[in-house]
């Protein structure tokens, strides 16, 4: 099947494929880098539309006031130097708001407010806890001296999440000092970060409250940003890069944010297969962006940057899937300290294909077999089935037992009505809900060794129906 009998067509505003070239702060910072730097770029100037310059070096979330006086500083010189050369989009890619990871805190003073800390009172050393309003005013001060420096448009980079925050893991919440005492104040309470834990693991009603409350810090952030940028500036663009996490409209438009970076990773070509996983993360954001995103652009990343870790016909492939999967954009991330020749080849080589794609298929949802998750998505990926994350225009659903527990009763409504594939044990998980009768069928056994596989006469399985095969259970 081609794939564009996958993909029913929605089209945006914007038509061309963008291709951008995202810079790090080594190769501005200092005149010898930015001449070499703008050597390159003249001698490759078709090969991007637009550049962006990450602004920071390291992950850490705090930055000093002198240090972000003198990137502004720089910033102001280099933006311009730009555009002379023909670039009418420069802007720049806060690479922290709160801090990625735990990284640099010996490079950098102390922040003078609390940091994140995990349910078991470890704080972090990098990554900043949004819920006091001094961590909130030194965000406003920052964007907003950020926002005096040129730039056509402003990154937040996708820091701004609850969890995964060094010691805080994904998944989890900072359970810091500033956090309890919030929840306390909001709800009358007074508990402690142990209690707090505890209401967390054993409590529903106290983990929605408190789950909704570390969101509503994320929108705090995302509203502080917005003002901070245009309060003086409202022609900057905002862009947000997302993850599926914080990918609800109501956080991405409280940014005020019209171009949007769908979060994944996939950083080396060793296993290919991990592409088309990304893929399915991705499209799981495109389709559920708010009209206000018009400039949706995938980020492609060899982290940590290094030459060889992506082929030429891996970057192609890698571009080509991430128009199919809703983006008409892709930002290339250059080397910290090089310009990387292997990198611009295939970007300008194959411009002529992805612009006439994305005129094409332009935010497409695709269709094929709905899933839950990416571990069933990528089982199927596998066997050469096309996946969507969109029930609207899925063919058919596909949800394994172990997923069960996260789809609604009426979730598995829709599913069955959709025509729902399942395993054994997603079948027991069906009938312990009380589907049972919408099966067709029961379970007479189970077998856990000592079997082969048959395949059935169904026509899925084509020339190929009656095929045995060892699946060597025990192994």
């Amino acid at each position: 099947m081609r794939v564009v009998d996958l993909i029913e067509k929605k089209k945006r505003s914007v038509s061309i494929m963008k291709r951008v070239l995202r810079v790090g702060y080594p190769r501005y910072s200092t005149d010898a880098a930015f001449r070499e730097h703008i050597e390159y770029l003249r001698a490759n100037f078709d090969a991007f539309d637009e550049i962006t310059l990450f602004t920071e070096f390291d992950h850490n979330g705090y930055r000093e006031p002198e240090e972000i006086a003198t990137t502004v500083e720089i910033l102001k010189k280099r933006i311009p130097e730009y555009r002379k050369l023909g670039y009418k989009s420069v802007g720049i890619n806060l690479l922290c708001t709160l801090g990625h990871l735990e990284e640099a805190y010996d490079s950098h003073e102390p922040a003078p407010f609390g940091y994140m800390v995990s349910r078991d009172g470890v704080a972090s050393r990098s990554c900043i806890c949004p819920s006091t309003d001094a961590c909130l005013k030194y965000i406003y001060d920052r964007y907003a001296a950020f926002a005096e420096c040129g730039a056509d448009f402003i990154w937040v980079d996708d820091d701004v999440r609850p969890g995964n925050h060094g010691p805080v893991k994904d998944g989890d919440f900072c359970f810091c000092d500033a956090c309890i005492s919030r929840y306390n104040s909001l709800f009358g309470t007074s508990l402690t970060r142990e209690g707090a834990v505890r209401l967390f693991d054993e409590c529903s009603d106290f983990r929605t409250k408190y789950t909704e409350m570390q969101f509503d810090n994320i929108r705090r952030v995302y509203d502080t940003v917005k003002r901070a940028v245009h309060g003086k500036h409202p022609e900057i663009k905002i862009g947000v890069m997302n993850n599926p996490v914080n990918i609800e409209s109501s956080l991405v438009r409280a940014s005020g944010a019209v171009m949007g970076r769908p979060g994944g990773g996939f950083y080396v070509d060793t296993m290919p297969i991990l592409l088309f996983e990304k893929a399915f993360v991705i499209h799981s954001q495109t389709i559920r962006y708010p009209k206000e995103i018009t400039d949706i652009q995938y980020e492609f990343e060899s982290f940590n940057f290094q030459s060889y870790e992506k082929s030429k016909r891996m970057t192609e492939l890698e571009t080509t899937l991430s128009v199919l999967s809703g983006c008409n954009g892709a930002l290339y991330s250059m080397s910290w300290f090089y310009d990387r020749e292997d990198l611009t080849e295939p970007v300008a080589k194959y411009k002529k294909m992805w612009d006439t794609l994305t005129e094409n298929c332009n935010g497409a949802v695709m269709t094929g077999v709905y899933c839950t998750g990416h571990r069933t998505a990528m089982y199927l990926i596998g066997a050469g089935f096309p996946v969507t994350n969109s029930k609207e225009k899925a063919v058919c659903a596909c949800v394994l037992g172990a997923d069960f527990p996260s789809v609604s009763d009426r979730d598995i409504e829709e599913l069955l009505a959709l025509g729902l594939y399942t395993d054994g044990d997603g079948f027991n998980a069906l009938v312990s809900r009380g589907f049972g009768d919408r099966l067709g069928g029961k379970i007479l056994g189970r077998y856990d060794n000592g079997m082969c596989e048959r395949f059935s006469e169904h026509s899925v399985n084509g020339k190929y129906g009656g095929f045995f095969s060892n699946v060597f259970m025990t192994f």
